[in-house]
């Protein structure tokens, strides 16, 4: 895998640091790599933080996007499996969660080791098994409604049909793929997994991202911070305090595994 390639699916928020942990960051449905910025600036120093860009995003505005979940998740196993000189920690928040899950499970089946932490955030875990029923994708309206109740958006754009026309179609596909995303369950993941969710999200609690515990095969820990939906972006710092203590794990095991 090229540099370049890698260039196109990856933003560094600060300056590279060789040799230090990657933490990959997956962002939520309609957003990309700008939505890590204040994690990026709060996170740990023993980890060099890495924000995904998918196609269609930001500066891949031109590239069609991926249609499906395991389409997109195994794209970026494809890219990260030859290009981790450490073993990573994965982070993905709400859409993201997903993304990272399967991408996870794909990285592991390519290259085992290669992922040492799964965080995943502000969505609920995959309980129950089986196939999930068939969910309609929202409207525009319904879309505009959801974000008004998540916060984070600024109000002016809601009133702003050339802002708005910008914001939806990310959010539109986005939503289109999680309507057909059906998760793997089997085998679990034997990857240490922690589940986080702002304390004042409306969307999802802490009993519902406990449920990840059904899919990890090792050490899992489910924890709330301060916020809502957006909290890595209101309670960065608190946020990476999760990331420290994922990035001391994950050097234990490696001084173990030395």
């Amino acid at each position: 895998m090229s540099a370049a390639e890698l260039d196109r699916w990856v933003r560094r928020h600060r300056p590279a640091s060789a040799g230090r942990r990657p933490l990959v960051c997956f962002p939520p449905a309609g957003a990309a790599a700008s939505f890590f910025l204040e994690l990026a600036a709060a996170a740990p120093a023993g980890v060099d933080p890495w924000a995904l860009v998918y196609p269609g995003r930001e500066v891949r505005i031109p590239e069609p996007p991926l249609t499906e979940m395991t389409q997109l998740a195994n794209a970026v196993a494809s890219v990260l499996a030859p290009t981790l000189d450490e073993p990573a920690i994965l982070l993905g928040h709400s859409m993201g969660a997903s993304v990272a899950f399967e991408a996870a499970r794909e990285l592991d089946r390519l290259r085992p080791g290669c992922v040492v932490h799964l965080i995943v955030s502000g969505r609920a875990g995959p309980a129950g098994g089986g196939p999930r029923p068939p969910v309609a994708p929202p409207t525009d309206e319904e879309l505009v409604a959801g974000l008004r109740m998540l916060g984070g958006t600024p109000p002016e754009i809601f009133d702003s049909p050339d802002m708005l026309e910008l914001l939806l179609p990310p959010m539109r596909h986005d939503y289109d793929l999680l309507a057909r995303y059906q998760p793997r369950w089997l085998p679990p993941l034997a990857i240490p997994m922690t589940a986080l969710v702002g304390d004042a999200d409306p969307t999802v609690g802490i009993d519902a991202v406990r449920a990840w515990s059904e899919v990890c095969d090792a050490a899992f820990t489910a924890r709330e911070v301060g916020g809502g939906h957006f909290y890595l972006q209101s309670s960065a710092d608190e946020a990476a305090y999760a990331v420290a203590d994922a990035l001391a794990g994950a050097d234990v095991l490696a001084a173990e595994g030395a």
